[in-house]
């Protein structure tokens, strides 16, 4: 893996962008990623770089509703800035969806997470992904 995937709402892109901007993270993304109907914003600052997710995917190629799952985010017990995270469901879900969306050509560290993610989900039960 080469950067840090950070999701945040859409209506929250632009401004994450100006933040990451003022701290020195220069937008390298192709054209195409300019769009607002594109899923992520590639930015980089030396050799740290950053995709800002809108989305797993681009919004009109997939079902996904963001919004739903902003609003069912938890409290990221590992922070303490208010961070929240994917309800279990949903991280394992998308992380599936990733997988698949690579055609199962992932670092193997996916393939590491997705048991860690199918465990923390409620009564360890699958079903719901």
């Amino acid at each position: 893996m080469h950067d840090k995937d950070l999701m945040v709402p859409p209506s929250a892109h632009t401004r994450a962008c100006e933040v990451l901007a003022s701290l020195g993270y220069e937008d390298v993304s192709p054209g195409v990623a300019r769009s607002p109907t594109y899923h992520a914003t590639s930015l980089q600052r030396q050799h740290v770089a950053i995709d800002l997710h809108r989305s797993i995917v681009q919004p009109l190629r997939s079902r996904v509703d963001v919004d739903a799952l902003w609003r069912r985010a938890i409290p990221a017990r590992e922070r303490t800035d208010g961070s929240l995270r994917l309800e279990p469901v949903d991280e394992a879900t998308l992380h599936f969806i990733h997988i698949a969306r690579h055609e199962l050509m992932v670092p193997a560290i996916g393939y590491v997470d997705a048991p860690r993610l199918l465990d923390a989900l409620p009564g360890a039960d699958p079903a719901p992904v």
